[in-house]
């Protein structure tokens, strides 16, 4: 885990690394699915940092990472 500080916003960033497995969970943060290590509706777990994630976010999460979904 490490904190980078970038010159850039979160779209233009967002647009640059989605190729790279990086989506945006929130407002304020792109995650790389590679190192999610939990997540649920409400959180996604990293390097035991827990970060917010929106509703969109999750049912991506689902789809990006094949999850079978409950009907």
């Amino acid at each position: 885990y490490r904190t980078c500080f970038i010159s850039s916003t979160l779209d233009r960033l967002k647009s640059d690394l989605i190729s790279h497995g990086f989506i945006r969970s929130h407002s304020d943060f792109l995650i790389n699915l590679n190192h999610i290590q939990f997540f649920n509706k409400n959180i996604v777990r990293m390097a035991d940092v827990e970060l917010p994630i929106t509703q969109s976010c999750f049912n991506l999460l689902l789809d990006r990472l094949n999850v079978v979904r409950d009907k």
